[in-house]
């Protein structure tokens, strides 16, 4: 469940990204980049706690 929770909300980090920097400020591929960045911080999230040893 957390793994489809992960993807619906880098699939939204990336719509919104897409509508808010690339249709207000024209930004190319901006949802691209914020889904990219909502992924990694997901990455770094689960790193992070396995090193704690809450995995």
């Amino acid at each position: 469940m957390r793994l489809i929770s992960i993807l619906f909300f880098t699939l939204l980090a990336g719509f919104l990204g897409d509508v808010l920097l690339g249709g207000l400020l024209h930004w190319y591929n901006a949802g691209a980049v914020t889904a990219i960045a909502v992924m990694g911080a997901f990455i770094m999230d689960e790193i992070r706690s396995g090193q704690d040893g809450k995995s």
